[in-house]
């Protein structure tokens, strides 16, 4: 998982956490986007993705944040292989934007 996420545009950054967690990858994503709305004009949308991988136990926790610093959906997965990697792609493609292939 922390091979095809760096593949598509993740970057490995040093955790908060890494004191506690050990043998672990932490994962960022970020992208923007100008979108034009009627009402307002241009308005600057960013995701933020943050992927904190367990490689002991296979563990992965994501965080998605939308325009804040507060984290929209939070989720953790059993298993760190492509169908990860295909939730990850899908929740980013349901906020409206894209991963960057690589």
């Amino acid at each position: 998982l922390v091979e095809l996420l760096k593949k598509n545009g993740f970057k490995e950054s040093e955790s908060p956490l890494k004191d506690i967690y050990f043998n672990h990858r932490y994962l960022t994503y970020s992208v923007e986007r100008n979108s034009s709305v009627y009402w307002c004009g241009p308005v600057l949308s960013e995701l933020k993705v943050e992927v904190l991988v367990n490689l002991d136990s296979n563990i992965c926790r994501v965080d998605y944040y939308k325009s804040s610093r507060r984290a929209y959906k939070s989720r953790c997965y059993a298993n760190t292989g492509k169908r990860t990697y295909n939730a990850i792609a899908a929740t980013v493609k349901n906020a409206g934007f894209q991963l960057r292939e690589g």
